[in-house]
């Protein structure tokens, strides 16, 4: 595990942090607060936009192991951090085109992309690089107006969303409570 750690950063130094270092965004790397079986991968600029690579790190428990590369800018309107961000996964589905069979000819997928051997961190690491330069290239070229759509959106969904909850009453029958998001007014 200690091998593809290796390799992950490796391929973080030598293929990522080139590419977005065009755009001028520089590479920290930190170790996480809570683990110390895997490393944090920032990517900041000076106008605030990041782009995080998060990952749970290759501890057996936690397989399959993948990357997620999250794009984002502080200052949303919500207080909630949350919502600065957008995940990549999340971006692409917002912007796809609707029809199935394209989506298929463009071989999209909406998903972390996993890191469970060397040949799939140096594959998730060129896929993260096509994926940034072929939808995201506005948010690296500082133009935000789909960053901030897409971030909009979710925030949506995020207010639109009914929390279910079951409990077991004692004589053995489900009782579902539906609870509607606070926020919304």
């Amino acid at each position: 595990m200690n091998e593809l750690r290796e390799e992950l950063l490796k391929s973080v130094q030598v293929k990522l942090a080139p590419y977005l270092l065009k755009f001028g965004f520089q590479f920290h790397l930190s170790m996480h607060d809570y683990s110390d079986t895997h490393d944090v991968f920032t990517f900041n600029r000076s106008d605030g936009a990041y782009i995080n690579i998060d990952h749970m790190g290759f501890h057996f428990h936690d397989y399959p192991w993948n990357i997620n590369p999250v794009l984002g800018l502080p200052g949303f309107k919500v207080s909630t951090a949350q919502f600065d961000i957008a995940p990549l996964w999340y971006w692409k589905q917002k912007i796809a085109p609707l029809e199935k069979w394209q989506r298929e000819a463009l071989k999209l997928t909406f998903d972390n992309y996993p890191v469970n051997s060397i040949f799939q961190i140096g594959k998730a690491i060129d896929q993260t690089i096509f994926d940034l330069d072929n939808f995201c290239k506005d948010f690296l070229e500082m133009d935000y107006v789909i960053f901030n759509r897409i971030r909009n959106i979710r925030y949506l969904e995020h207010l639109t969303q009914i929390q279910v909850f079951g409990e077991y009453h004692w004589t053995g029958k489900k009782k579902f409570t539906f609870y509607k998001n606070k926020e919304v007014e």
